[in-house]
């Protein structure tokens, strides 16, 4: 049997400002559509989890996130993955701007998205 890998996931710091960041985006006072996210850290490695399940969908970084128009990634060159639902219901979500070294896209990462 080949050997399992195993991606480490997200510190703990960014998850918690994903959180942070999820229920203000998911604020209907900011209108849809109204946010362009811009993200720059070259340590980040993921965002997400692939192996998110449709059950815990609404965990994923920025799922149901109404208010982002825009999402910039190129700031962040050693994401290699976007996880499962990662901008999952972002309804008025219209452009992405990924970094070159993504490698993995998880399940419906862009699910109900323009």
């Amino acid at each position: 049997m080949p050997p399992v890998s195993r991606v480490r996931p997200p510190p703990l710091r960014f998850r918690r400002v994903c959180r942070a960041l999820r229920e203000r985006f998911q604020d209907e006072a900011l209108g849809e559509g109204s946010v362009i996210l811009i993200l720059r850290d070259p340590e980040l490695t993921a965002i997400g989890d692939l192996e998110l399940d449709w059950d815990d969908s609404e965990k994923a970084p920025f799922y149901g996130c109404k208010s982002l128009f825009r999402i910039e990634l190129s700031g962040c060159p050693k994401v290699t993955i976007l996880g499962a639902y990662a901008f999952s219901g972002c309804s008025a979500l219209v452009n992405v701007s990924l970094p070159d070294g993504l490698t993995s896209l998880g399940a419906s990462a862009f699910q109900h998205c323009k």
